[in-house]
């Protein structure tokens, strides 16, 4: 398994739009959790620097990063459709 450092992951957290729906990444200890609405948080695994997947949710995430590195998109592949998410300021 990939290990990224916590402040590494740290840049991933926050919240995420696609029209009405929130999506928050969030850490908790050394660990990163997505929680889509009302549904119960999941565990995201890293698979390289920008990518993760759902071990309990089928999910692969993919984080984009602008030109200074910061996280501004995040594609959510789920049963084959990509739910494309952007980064709340």
């Amino acid at each position: 398994p990939i290990q990224i450092p916590v402040a590494e992951l740290q840049k991933f957290t926050g919240r995420y739009m696609e029209g009405q729906q929130v999506l928050n990444i969030f850490l908790t200890g050394d660990q990163l959790f997505a929680k889509l609405g009302a549904n119960p948080p999941f565990e995201i695994y890293p698979k390289d620097k920008f990518s993760f997947l759902g071990k309990k949710v089928n999910a692969q995430l993919s984080f984009k990063a602008d030109e200074a590195g910061m996280i501004k998109r995040l594609d959510v592949e789920v049963r084959d459709i990509i739910h494309h998410f952007s980064k709340m300021q």
